[in-house]
């Protein structure tokens, strides 16, 4: 049997959130950092990232160490996280002609009465209205500020962050897949500044 603990995983935790009672169901706040290589981040072993706030996530959540992802690259993982199938077993390309009549985590939670939302990055289909795959709230149309001093993604989590709150009294899931991983950044001087001193050793 191939690694696939990670679906195991998922599937064990909506089947969950399927079947609780409603005051016991977990929200789900998942943000998506596809295209990142394994040892991109300081958690996983990088010598030189600053990575503290997704490093805490790291030492309090869950690490999967093989098997984490469905792809190399974008589409490929959002596939497989979203149906739990690989991106090979479509006949065409999702990321143009979506998931046809595959199933998704966000329709089966809708079903369930949560609140769903996705924010960012979409690439798993040409149609990203409202409703679409059991989403509630579909903001990836927007185009993030690749130079901004608060973060290149600050408005989408700025957006995710006001779902949340409007959410807070019923179940809820919410997608939050950036676009800083995707592309090399052009970067406010105030990050850059940090590693003003740095000297790599390649």
């Amino acid at each position: 049997m191939k690694n696939n603990y990670p679906f195991q995983f998922i599937l064990f935790v909506f089947v969950f959130a399927l079947f609780a009672k409603a005051e016991q169901r977990p929200n789900f706040v998942f943000i998506f950092a596809d295209d990142f290589g394994y040892g991109d981040l300081a958690s996983y072993g990088h010598p030189y990232v600053k990575s503290p706030n997704i490093d805490k996530l790291a030492s309090q959540g869950r690490r999967f160490t093989q098997a984490y992802a469905a792809g190399a690259t974008c589409n490929p993982s959002r596939t497989g996280i979203m149906t739990g199938i690989s991106n090979a077993r479509f006949e065409k390309r999702t990321d143009d002609f979506d998931f046809g009549d595959k199933i998704t985590v966000t329709e089966l939670l809708k079903k369930s009465g949560y609140a769903t939302g996705h924010f960012g990055k979409w690439h798993i289909g040409m149609d990203r209205s409202n409703g679409v795959y059991g989403i509630d709230v579909n903001d990836s149309g927007g185009i993030p500020v690749r130079d901004s001093p608060k973060g290149r993604d600050t408005p989408i989590f700025d957006a995710a962050i006001d779902f949340i709150k409007q959410h807070k009294d019923k179940p809820f899931y919410v997608n939050i897949w950036g676009f800083t991983t995707h592309s090399p950044v052009i970067s406010a001087q105030n990050y850059l500044d940090e590693f003003k001193d740095l000297k790599v050793d390649k």
